[in-house]
Formats: C-alpha cells, structure tokens, sequence
C-alpha cells in the first residue's frame, strides 16, 4: 500500500495529491490475539496460542538454566531480515529524495 500512495502521489495528473484508497484493504492489528494467524504467530514464538496468558512457554526447558540458543538457520533468517529493512529504507529515502528534487525542478520551471 505503501509504494501505492508514493507511486501515485508522483503522477502528475493527480498533481501531488496520493491515492490513499488502498490503506482502506489492510486490516488491523489483531491486539487481542483472535486471529488465526495471530495464535499461530503466538504459538510459534512463545509456545501457547494464548498470546496474553499466563502458560508457561515450555515446560520440558523450564528447569534448564541456560538461556535458548540460535540454529544457523534461524540466524540466517535473522540477518536476511535486517539486510531487507534496511534495503527497503535505502530505497524509499532515494525515493523520497528524487520526488523532492522532481517538485523543486518544476518549481523552477514554472517560475
């Protein structure tokens, strides 16, 4: 939705006015856990579909006193994950750069 409001805020028959219909397609954040995928996201990482209960997380490991460890592939993840985010950050400040340097050139032509 995103890159759809800063894609159509750059066309010049809108002239600069973004098309914010599609943030009417999300949906909300599922704060109380009711969800399918909310459970699902709980149970994977706190081991209980109860996001906000008071289970314990894993019962087997309760007695262990040290502390989880990372696999290789969950540090993968990781790392794939940082790396995206701030790609994607890069990106969109290169893209708000060159929709501020196409306003100021227009404004320059207009003149």
């Amino acid at each position: 939705c995103a890159m759809v409001v800063i894609q159509s805020f750059m066309e010049l028959k809108r002239n600069y006015v973004p098309d914010t219909s599609c943030i009417a397609w999300l949906k909300g954040i599922d704060w109380n856990g009711n969800s399918t995928i909310a459970q699902e996201f709980s149970d994977y990482f706190f081991g209980t579909k109860d996001l906000w209960g008071v289970q314990a997380i894993n019962r087997t490991n309760a007695t262990t006193t040290k502390a989880p460890q990372l696999e290789q592939a969950d540090m993968a993840w990781f790392i794939v994950a940082i790396v995206f985010i701030v790609v994607f950050g890069v990106a969109m400040l290169v893209i708000l750069y060159l929709a501020l340097a196409v306003m100021e050139q227009r404004k320059e032509t207009r003149v």
